[in-house]
């Protein structure tokens, strides 16, 4: 599988490139397409009726040359690239996989949380390259590496050909796009954990309950190490955000990233 990483690769014609970074206004994400030439119409293709209701809802065009359109963008005649903006929205009710959510009340501070199988583009014949930008004076947060530089993921074109064909066959095809991601971009917050992973959390999160959940990743981690005679295969991500209700829910994606959503109740009885 191609190189991944935080170094970028040599500029290619036949590439497929996307950036994505949280507005100078911090009230959205901003994704930017740029195809090969001749390449007019983009594929979404982790785009099922929920989330495509889901864009149609919150994404706009951003400039005068992108079409949004069911499942796909579209570039007019004449344009190299496609901007689109996707509004920040509260944390749902049942949150799990989130499009684009602040984590705090105001994403200036707090920044935004994003799965990436929302927007991620694919073009069977062409290679890949996803780039993700940190705010000014802000991170990325990416399989557990925390940068303050843009970090990049890239795949073959064979690599993306075979990926789409899983999808076709109804089998897992995320993960071999990196589309798995949970990522996180901002300035919120946050503390080493083992392993060179990072905790990003709510800036409204009372320190106790920062503190309750360090001291549990960083038993776990302790625990596992000790049992299996080694540490996770790499660094860990974990983004805790303030939920709305008595709740507690913890999302962990297969891209060694956590979500946890920590209600009122939670609040209450941080070492619970």
């Amino acid at each position: 599988m191609s190189a991944m990483g935080l170094i970028a690769a040599p500029a290619r014609a036949d590439v497929l490139r996307i950036e994505a970074r949280l507005s100078d206004d911090a009230t959205s994400l901003e994704l930017r397409y740029q195809p090969p030439p001749g390449v007019q119409a983009l594929p979404l293709p982790g785009q099922d009726d929920t989330v495509q209701a889901w864009w149609a809802q919150h994404a706009r065009a951003a400039d005068g040359c992108t079409e949004l359109q069911p499942g796909a963008l579209r570039l007019r005649a004449g344009c190299t690239e496609a901007r689109v903006r996707v509004a920040l929205a509260p944390l749902a009710a049942q949150a799990r996989y989130e499009p684009a959510t602040s984590l705090g009340n105001d994403a200036r501070d707090g920044g935004v949380v994003s799965y990436a199988g929302y927007w991620l583009a694919a073009v069977p014949t062409q290679d890949l390259q996803v780039r993700l930008l940190p705010p000014t004076g802000g991170h990325v947060l990416w399989q557990g590496q925390w940068s303050d530089q843009p970090v990049q993921w890239a795949r073959r074109a064979d690599e993306v050909a075979a990926a789409l064909s899983l999808r076709e066959q109804g089998r897992s095809w995320l993960p071999a796009l990196g589309g798995h991601q949970t990522v996180y971009l901002g300035r919120a917050p946050s503390r080493a954990v083992p392993g060179g992973g990072r905790l990003v959390h709510d800036p409204r999160l009372p320190a106790a309950t920062v503190d309750a959940v360090e001291a549990t990743l960083t038993q776990s981690i302790a625990a596992l190490t000790d049992a299996f005679g080694e540490g996770p295969g790499g660094p860990v991500g974990v983004m805790m955000v303030q939920a709305p209700g008595d709740r507690f829910i913890g999302n962990v994606s297969s891209g060694r990233s956590m979500m946890l959503d920590i209600g009122a109740d939670a609040l209450r009885s941080p070492r619970r």
